[in-house]
């Protein structure tokens, strides 16, 4: 079984999606799959799609009508093959040892694996944001998303995102894992660890 699937819901996503899509295949870690969940773009976006497909097996991808992004991203899980399971933002790309910082680690006994993230602003201003304890999952997320990786096992014991919420779903999603006491896993407590996952300039 793959390790992780990086997914990625893309619309019209042409201006941003070669870096991330570079981003992922730069990862200093080998053992992912990258699945690209399309809602039917009329840009470029799926001819850049095609040519990362050619250049790599471990990329794959559907286009299709959705409902929003957590439909895209349920698509995406439901056919992932890894054992966890990551989202990347079309805009936003990984740092190249992201992977392998965090699967260093035996990580069996988790169910979610969080960390930081470093926000790069269009100006050159850098911010390094750090999550708070999962507990404060009782009334608020915890975490960036593109700080947190979900146990394929966990997504499917929880069904998944519910659409009825269109930016929520996320927070949500954390909270009944973390109601239904599933274990998270802070995987980069020290300051040394930072920036593991990096936001593209915006």
């Amino acid at each position: 079984m793959t390790t992780v699937s990086i997914i990625i819901a893309t619309f019209n996503a042409a201006k941003t999606l070669s870096k991330a899509l570079d981003s992922v295949l730069s990862q200093t870690y080998q053992d992912w799959e990258c699945i690209i969940v399309d809602g039917v773009s009329k840009d470029n976006t799926i001819n850049i799609v095609k040519e990362y497909v050619q250049k790599d097996s471990r990329f794959r991808y559907i286009s299709e009508p959705d409902k929003g992004i957590f439909d895209a991203y349920n698509k995406g899980w439901k056919i992932a093959k890894g054992e966890w399971v990551y989202y990347l933002g079309a805009d936003d790309c990984l740092n190249e040892k992201a992977l392998s910082e965090i699967f260093v680690n035996k990580l069996d006994n988790f169910d979610v694996i969080y960390g930081n993230v470093i926000i790069a602003f269009s100006n050159g201003d850098v911010k390094y944001q750090r999550p708070y304890s999962p507990t404060s999952l009782k009334y608020k997320m915890f975490a960036c998303h593109q700080s947190i990786l979900v146990k394929r096992d966990m997504m499917e014991k929880m069904n998944g995102f519910n659409i009825v919420y269109p930016i929520s779903a996320d927070f949500d999603m954390m909270q009944r894992i973390y109601l239904n006491k599933g274990i998270f896993k802070n995987e980069c407590p020290q300051t040394s660890k930072l920036a593991k996952f990096k936001q593209a300039l915006r």
